[in-house]
């Protein structure tokens, strides 16, 4: 057989459709190779050569070095003057404004991606934002204010270069909820005003590095209030489509339903028409495609622009027919249209803090909780969406610098008249699939709609209501994740609970109510284990035989010893001080009663009766051992609770022994009597590790069990009786292994 070099045999390997990669299994054995099914097979001595390369080598270590760190945790002072230091140098600043590090390598391929993405990113934007603009109840110009400085901001302080932000679904539900009941015509300064202190909020959370919040926000938490908000917002939506109006995008759904029967006979036919119309439309143009066999590139290229810009196309296709209508039906008014928009650019100023014949105060008191669920809900979605793009594409961002940068946005978004705005996974989307190359791509976004605005916003007074609504609900429809559900049924049923909680009183009472509820249910499962701490109690009965020699005659004496090991399974945490306190009474020193039953007896086929009967009469010694391996990171106030433990065996009059327990934990754990006949006295063992044993007074049996005691020659039998025995947390099971 010819040999292969090393180099053909790569040659030959590389030449190889990229496809159908050839993979190497490691397993017990020699490394064995595997290909795709739709690869050819490789020839018998190209596998032999292969194989004979990628023989196993027999390692010996040479030398070895090993460190240990320790991440998280409270920080020390030298860690906090090393941080401090850190965001006073060059670099740190200049990673605040992270368009400093990137600009200098700007090139004319970076230029083109980012004008393409860009420009079809905006392409999205100027319809979604006239439709978001109506969960908003704000005039559809506020839609396209919320639109353009964002990304202008974002390109200057943001981490990444896919996000894009601007006016939501979510975020413009969230900011009708927030307008006080009395808002009246002054809906747009209350939204305005929104803005301006969500930017101060989310720069005040990233200056103080509490991005960290966020993560006590679980993901059943988020997906259910995503997805409450997500019917919230169609439900509201189907009236567009109707032609019916009546109360906010805002109600629930049950007063939404009332809405619905009380105008049934005001549905308009002819904006039923349009809004069924422009969704089949919409859905059409998303499922426009090539099949993958073709090899035309520029008409597949076409088809894919014409799909991410259908919203786009159905506005500028349904506005026609809303002109057509008018100019010819002007008597009759047939389509429900947007009518007067504001033409031109916003004026740039500081957005007014009094109004409405109100103080300052009364306008910010007016907002209520409204305020802290707007910053909240819109750093957790930008950041979420960072992260998620950054994880895709391979790069890192930085949480504080996302919390920077969102509030820079939305406070000077606030001076060109907009409200709250955030990352949109949809606009992040098609900017990644556009090929945006840097931050950018965002100007170019705000750029056209600056320049729409300018050009077209008398043409907006033509767009049908109910062409918007349908762009709402098929915007939103993909926001539904029903997966979640199957994946929590399997793995962790518990989190239903939050996960349902959070879309019944968003649907029913308000989804700034559901978002509160969802992460206060959270974080009592959360706390809970702190409460009722996993502790193991293992169980040792023991049968002792001594042998002596008394007066010429063989004798021996029997002693039963019980041991009860107490071992909680971490640091034990102030809100479960009463309940350790608790179990140790009712569970541990009771437990003796439930021993001595012979149901709990794993050998007692193998005793006899006059063996029962005999051992009853014997003396018993019961020894309790607390292991306090994790009471070094307890708090004080459990600490100080522990002492009851010590008195009840005072009381009970048994043994109690401390085991892997600091010293400077048992001077707050033992009472200072006995504290003070323990600890002292000149000790040399080692502060950790030590066998701590506190005696009490024993019990009249055990007194008299102990006479002449030192005749006896005490050992253990061969076969001793032992019932082993493990208690978590709760009330005994047969097992003793509770949870």
């Amino acid at each position: 057989m010819a040999r292969v070099s090393d180099a053909a045999l790569n040659s030959k390997l590389d030449d190889r459709d990229e496809a159908a990669a050839v993979e190497i299994v490691i397993s017990a054995g020699e490394p064995e190779l595997q290909q795709s099914t739709n690869q050819a097979p490789i020839a018998a001595d190209e596998l032999a050569q292969r194989q004979s390369i990628n023989q196993p080598l027999e390692w010996h270590v040479k030398s070895l070095e090993r460190s240990t760190r320790t991440f998280g945790g409270p920080r020390n002072a030298s860690e906090v003057l090393h941080s401090l230091r850190q965001c006073c140098g060059l670099l740190a600043w200049r990673q605040r404004l992270p368009i400093s590090v990137w600009i200098t390598k700007y090139g004319w391929q970076d230029l083109q991606g980012d004008l393409i993405a860009g420009v079809t990113v905006g392409l999205t934007v100027i319809p979604q934002a006239l439709a978001y603009s109506q969960i908003a109840e704000l005039p559809l110009e506020y839609g396209l204010y919320s639109s353009f400085m964002g990304c202008f901001m974002y390109t200057l302080f943001g981490s990444s270069r896919h996000v894009t932000l601007g006016a939501t679904a979510i975020i413009s539900l969230l900011t009708a909820e927030a307008y006080p009941k009395d808002a009246g015509l002054f809906k747009a300064q209350y939204a305005t005003l929104l803005c301006f202190f969500t930017g101060i909020i989310q720069l005040l959370m990233g200056a103080l590095n509490l991005g960290f919040l966020i993560n006590f926000i679980s993901t059943p938490v988020i997906s259910g209030f995503t997805s409450a908000s997500a019917f919230v917002i169609m439900y509201g939506q189907v009236k567009s489509v109707l032609g019916v109006s009546f109360g906010k995008s805002t109600d629930t759904v049950i007063a939404q339903t009332s809405g619905y029967l009380a105008n049934l006979s005001n549905i308009n036919g002819w904006d039923v028409l349009m809004g069924t119309s422009c969704m089949a439309l919409i859905l059409l143009l998303k499922s426009l495609r090539l099949p993958r066999t073709s090899k035309n590139r520029y008409l597949r290229e076409t088809l894919r622009l014409i799909s991410v810009c259908r919203y786009g196309i159905v506005v500028i296709m349904a506005s026609l027919v809303g002109f057509l209508l008018e100019h010819y039906l002007h008597d009759r008014h047939p389509l429900t249209l947007t009518r007067e928009v504001k033409a031109g650019l916003p004026p740039f100023q500081l957005p007014a803090f009094a109004f409405d014949n109100k103080t300052f105060p009364e306008v910010f008191s007016g907002m209520g909780s409204g305020l802290a669920v707007v910053s909240l809900v819109g750093a957790m979605e930008s950041i979420a969406i960072a992260k998620a793009f950054a994880h895709q594409f391979h790069y890192n961002i930085d949480s504080t610098q996302e919390f920077l940068a969102l509030g820079m946005a939305n406070f000077m978004s606030s001076f060109v008249s907009s409200y709250p705005v955030t990352g949109s996974f949809t606009k992040s989307a098609l900017n990644a699939q556009s090929g945006v190359r840097t931050s950018m791509g965002c100007v170019f976004t705000g750029g056209f709609v600056i320049i729409s605005m300018a050009l077209f916003s008398a043409a907006f007074r033509y767009v049908p209501r109910a062409a918007l609504g349908a762009i709402i609900i098929c915007a939103v429809s993909v926001m539904f994740e029903f997966k979640i559900f199957r994946d929590l049924w399997l793995l962790n049923r518990k989190e239903l609970l939050p996960l349902t909680v959070t879309i019944a009183v968003s649907l029913f009472f308000g989804v700034d109510y559901g978002l509160l509820a969802g992460i206060s249910l959270s974080l009592i499962l959360l706390l809970y284990p702190l409460a009722r701490p996993p502790i193991d109690v293992d169980v040792e009965d023991t049968l002792l035989t001594a042998h002596s020699q008394l007066d010429g005659a063989a004798g021996s004496t029997e002693k039963r010893v019980i041991q009860i090991s107490v071992t909680p399974q971490g640091a034990l945490y102030f809100p479960s001080a009463e309940y350790v306190k608790e179990f140790f009474d009712d569970d541990v020193l009771h437990l003796l009663p439930a021993i001595e039953s012979p149901n709990l007896r794993t050998d007692s086929a193998s005793v006899d009766l006059q063996g029962e009967a005999r051992i009853g009469l014997l003396a018993v010694e019961e020894i309790v051992v607390f292991n306090g391996l994790h009471l070094i990171n307890s708090d004080y106030t459990t600490l100080r609770g522990l002492r009851s433990i010590v008195m009840s065996c005072k009381k009970a009059g048994k043994t109690l022994q401390f085991i892997n327990t600091p010293k400077q934990v048992l001077r707050i754990v033992l009472p200072k009597e006995i504290r003070e006949k323990v600890l002292t006295g000149g000790s040399t063992a080692s502060d950790v590790n030590e066998t701590v044993t506190v005696q009490f007074s024993k019990s009249l049996p055990e007194k008299l069990a102990c006479v002449a005691v030192d005749d006896l020659m005490i050992h253990e039998p061969q076969a001793p009786k032992l019932i082993p025995a493990v208690i978590r947390s709760g009330s005994l099971r047969s097992k003793r292994s509770l949870s």
